[in-house]
């Protein structure tokens, strides 16, 4: 999984979570107002606890797949800065390479223009 979509999905998944605390703090309130009242219906209670119950299942569901998530989130965003480490390693070697090359070059010149002058004074007689 891509950092990108890594991070996405885990964004994704907290925005599910907060609805989902929402939700069971809805129903808590539904359960408080139905056991306050002056009568009870029994079975919408029960429904109310198996509803509870299955939100609680689905919410610890969702925090262990955010673990999860966060911890992709964090071996990708490891692996980007091993990556642009990486990189950075290869620009100085070429950049190291790009100046050995024009030294290198620049002494090949230096070299035809200290043997072109040095004919020039003897005449125009090549060196021996």
């Amino acid at each position: 999984m891509k950092l990108s979509e890594a991070s996405q999905a885990e964004t994704t998944l907290r925005h599910q979570l907060v609805s989902l605390r929402d939700e069971i703090g809805d129903l808590q309130n539904q359960r408080r107002d139905a056991l306050g009242g002056p009568t009870t219906n029994v079975d919408q209670l029960l429904e109310t606890e198996r509803y509870h119950s299955v939100l609680r299942a689905q919410k610890s569901t969702m925090e262990a797949r955010a673990k999860l998530l966060e911890s992709e989130v964090l071996q990708q965003r490891q692996l980007l800065v091993d990556a642009n480490r990486h990189v950075q390693v290869l620009d100085n070697l070429e950049q190291r390479q790009r100046t050995v090359h024009r030294q290198k070059i620049q002494q090949v010149e230096n070299k035809q223009l200290d043997e072109t002058a040095s004919r020039e004074r003897n005449g125009g007689q090549p060196r021996a």
